[in-house]
């Protein structure tokens, strides 16, 4: 983390832009109502970009906390262990590729030692940050928009 060189204080897209800097690839934060889905955030790879997904309609501090959490998986290096099979994946999300299913449900996916660390590391990372709003997305490229749009339909059906 030292490595980021954050300044005292810092807003949360600053923090992307650093996590971005250190990863070399964009960061995306993308507003999403999960539909009560017991999901809050996630953390999405995709080739050109990593998608940090949260919860639209979290508060300001609930949101930099979801960010700072995905953020730290991708600084602690974890990696989805979740055993799920194609077939679950399917019937959970039958719009979307099972590969891609796993790796968004990594909460449930890594480690609990990955979860506490990431847990960990987005406290330190929050002490820095001010209460700041991550504000509107931006666009984004079609064929993240498209996966997108196939998360949030197949969340409305959980």
């Amino acid at each position: 983390m030292n490595s980021l060189r954050l300044p005292d204080p810092c807003d949360v897209l600053t923090l992307r832009d650093k996590v971005s800097s250190d990863r070399n690839r964009p960061i995306r934060l993308v507003p999403l109502d999960m539909h009560g889905s017991g999901l809050s955030g996630l953390w999405l790879e995709t080739d050109e970009a990593d998608l940090v997904v949260y919860e639209a309609t979290a508060g300001v501090q609930h949101r930099n906390h979801i960010i700072a959490h995905e953020f730290s998986h991708m600084l602690c290096g974890h990696i989805s262990t979740d055993a799920m099979t194609d077939q679950a994946a399917k019937l959970l999300f039958p719009d979307l590729d099972p590969a891609l299913v796993r790796r968004m449900l990594g909460r449930g996916g890594y480690a609990d030692s990955d979860e506490q660390e990431a847990e960990i590391v987005a406290t330190i990372l929050l002490e820095r940050l001010g209460r700041s709003d991550p504000g509107p997305p931006g666009e984004l490229p079609s064929a993240e928009a498209d996966v997108l749009a196939r998360i949030s339909k197949s969340l409305r059906r959980i």
